[in-house]
């Protein structure tokens, strides 16, 4: 557990590189690597805590990766943590989806949410604000585009999620009353902004 826990905050830290492809590389490859093994070790009933809480470390890596600027790289991370929750939602317990529910899924709603809210309106660069004639025009999305998105992905994907897991998981959760309006709400100012 030890060097898993060094591993997956080494991973988090090769996200934040500023070349796109090796923050993909960790957002989508490496860290679904490091879920699986964690998975696989997760089986042991005498451990499972333990690995429980390494589950929590990773998505919290991933949460870090949701924030940054790059569309790709936010998006990657999403859909890695959409994907790992989807494919072993049904083995974990009770507490760690709630933990899952109130520490990664509404706070990357909210920091989508304010992101969207905070972003240009127009496109950062100013080369692209020129035009020349003999190439066709293709349009670059804005940042606030961009964000919005990135919302409406992790909205699918939490939709998604829930559609497999409210019977199963969502629904036997002491918070469940709470989580579901606080939903609610989250879906209600996206679709009204």
């Amino acid at each position: 557990p030890d060097h898993l826990k060094l591993c997956i905050s080494t991973l988090g830290q090769f996200g934040r590189q500023p070349d796109t492809n090796i923050a993909l590389t960790a957002a989508e490859s490496l860290l679904w690597g490091v879920s699986e093994s964690i998975q696989s070790k997760r089986k042991d009933e005498e451990k499972e805590p333990e690995y429980s809480a390494l589950w929590m470390l990773l998505l919290l890596e991933l949460l870090g990766l949701w924030t940054d600027s790059r569309p790709e790289v936010r998006n990657g991370a999403i859909q890695t943590l959409f994907r790992t929750q989807q494919l072993y939602g049904a083995t974990l317990r009770l507490q760690t989806w709630d933990e899952c529910v109130w520490k990664i899924i509404f706070p990357l709603l909210d920091s989508v949410s304010v992101a969207a809210r905070l972003a240009p309106t127009q496109p950062i660069d100013a080369s692209s604000s020129q035009v020349s004639f003999s190439s066709p025009i293709i349009s670059t999305p804005t940042p606030v585009q961009a964000w919005n998105e990135t919302k409406i992905l992790a909205l699918q994907s939490i939709g998604s999620l829930f559609n497999d897991f409210l019977v199963s998981k969502v629904m036997r959760l002491e918070s469940f009353d709470q989580a579901w309006d606080s939903f609610l709400n989250h879906v209600t100012n996206s679709v009204l902004s």
